[in-house]
């Protein structure tokens, strides 16, 4: 397997896979980094696009290997998930961050973080999975900021 540690890479792959299926009406979008918790690559994640719903993903390991394919219900618009800030309700005086998508607890379990700031610059994350938001298991409990 030739090395694939860029997105331009894997978006090639994407379109390629996605060509060979045969599948209409459906297009990848850019690939979007997925993040261990310790913040090293882990994966890559390509969303699958039908018009501007989102019908699926690819996610690939950094050196091109396809992990897996998975495909989503139909009415989900893809700028819903692509933008996680929607779902999560800021305490009073704080601000979103810049989200990324990173996984909880197990990889095949993907989710967005969502840092949240308050005006004394303390911060908590809080995780995004399709249309829930919680805060991430090792926080339940504790005050975070």
């Amino acid at each position: 397997m030739r090395e694939a540690r860029d997105a331009q890479s894997i978006l090639a792959l994407a379109r390629k896979l996605l060509r060979e299926s045969g599948q209409s009406n459906t297009a990848v979008e850019e690939p979007i980094e997925v993040r261990s918790p310790e913040g090293g690559l882990h994966s890559w994640f390509v969303p699958v696009s039908s018009g501007r719903l989102i019908a699926g993903f690819y996610e690939f390991l950094p050196d091109g290997t396809l992990k897996r394919f998975s495909t989503y219900r139909s009415d989900q618009a893809l700028s819903d998930w692509l933008v996680p800030e929607k779902r999560v309700n800021c305490r009073p005086g704080e601000t979103t961050g810049k989200p990324f998508l990173t996984y909880d607890r197990s990889p095949d379990r993907l989710v967005w973080a969502v840092p949240l700031v308050n005006e004394r610059k303390e911060s908590r994350l809080v995780f995004v999975a399709g249309e829930t938001a919680y805060p991430p298991p090792d926080a339940v409990g504790q005050e975070t900021g």
